[in-house]
C-alpha cells in the first residue's frame, strides 16, 4: 500500500515529512520463502485476501508431514482455520511484515492544522481512498529566551530575558525549573519559580521577564516550562541547556611562603 501524506492546511503551524513508501507485494510466501512452524506470524497472501481485509494471525499447528496444510488462529477472527501453504499448489498465507510507517510533524509556529490521508494502491479495495482532516493537530504556544545555551562558572549565575511568543489570551503563570540530566543531584536553581505574563501587554517589552539560573553543583541541567491556565496552559517542554562548571579546590586559604636565610644552600633547602 502506499500513501501520501498531505501537509496541514495551516503551514505557519507545522509540516510533515512522509515516509518512504510501504513494500508492495509480492511478500514472503509461507512454504516457498518461509518454511511453515508453529509460532509462525502470518497474514493472507495476496491472492487470498479477503475485503475488508484480514490482519495478522498465528501458526497454531502444522496438519501433516509434507508441511504443506496448516491451521491458522486470527488476532481478530476465527480461530483453528486450515490453510493451504504449498498443498494443491496454492499458498495462502505470507509471513507477516510490519509495514506501518512513521510519520514526522515538525513545529514551526503556534497555530491549529490538520492531516488528509489519501492512498494510491495496486489493491482495487484501497486506491482512491480519501480521509480528510484525519489527524487534528494544534501546535502550541512557545516561550522565546534570550539565550540558546547558558554555561556557568562554578557557584555564577547567568541572567536570561523571556517573552511570550503570541499574546496571552488571558494572565497566565508559567512555573520554571532546572531539571538536572544524568543525575539525582540538584544541578541549578531558577528565580524565580513561577511568573505571570499579562494579556494587556501581549508580546511587548511589558512581558519580557528575566530569569536567573544559578550553580550549586558541576553538571547539566535544562530549563523546564510549564504553562498553567489560558492559551498556555498545555505548555509543558524542557528547553535551554544549562552546563555548570566543576571548581577547583585548595587544601589552604593563605598562598604559603618560603622563607631563605642568608647564607642557606637554596638547592639543598628545596630538595
Amino acid at each position: 500500500r502506499l500513501c501520501s501524506w498531505r501537509r496541514p492546511s495551516l503551514r505557519s503551524a507545522s509540516s510533515t515529512s512522509a515516509p518512504a513508501p510501504a513494500r508492495l507485494p509480492p511478500r514472503r510466501l509461507v512454504g516457498i520463502n518461509v518454511t511453515a512452524a508453529a509460532g509462525i506470524r502470518v497474514v493472507l497472501s495476496e491472492e487470498f485476501q479477503v475485503f475488508p481485509r484480514q490482519g495478522a494471525g498465528t501458526i497454531t499447528e502444522v496438519l501433516n508431514d509434507n508441511l504443506d496444510l496448516v491451521s491458522v488462529d486470527w488476532d481478530s477472527g476465527p480461530t483453528g482455520q486450515e490453510y493451504a501453504v504449498g498443498n494443491g499448489g496454492k499458498y495462502m498465507l505470507a509471513e507477516f511484515e510490519d509495514v506501518s510507517q512513521v510519520m514526522s510533524v515538525t513545529y514551526l509556529s503556534a497555530g491549529a492544522a490538520t492531516l488528509s490521508v489519501t492512498a494510491h494502491s495496486s489493491d482495487v479495495n484501497y486506491t482512491g481512498m480519501a480521509i480528510a482532516s484525519a489527524v487534528t493537530l494544534s501546535a502550541l504556544p512557545s516561550l522565546r529566551l534570550g539565550a540558546s545555551e547558558l554555561i556557568i562558572q562554578f557557584g555564577g549565575s547567568a541572567r536570561v530575558p523571556m517573552s511570550p511568543s503570541i499574546a496571552p489570551d488571558s494572565d497566565v503563570v508559567i512555573t520554571l525549573a532546572a531539571v538536572s540530566e544524568n543525575t539525582v543531584l540538584n544541578v541549578a536553581d531558577v528565580s524565580p519559580s513561577s511568573v505571570e505574563l499579562y494579556r494587556v501587554d501581549g508580546t511587548s517589552e511589558g512581558n519580557v521577564r528575566t530569569l536567573t539560573v544559578s550553580c550549586v553543583a558541576a553538571g547539566a541541567a535544562r530549563l523546564h516550562l510549564a504553562g498553567v491556565n489560558g492559551n498556555y496552559a498545555m505548555v509543558n517542554y524542557t528547553t535551554l541547556p544549562i552546563t555548570c562548571l566543576p571548581g577547583i579546590g585548595l587544601s589552604a586559604s593563605e598562598t604559603p611562603l618560603l622563607t631563605i636565610r642568608a647564607g642557606d644552600d637554596l638547592a639543598n633547602r628545596l630538595r
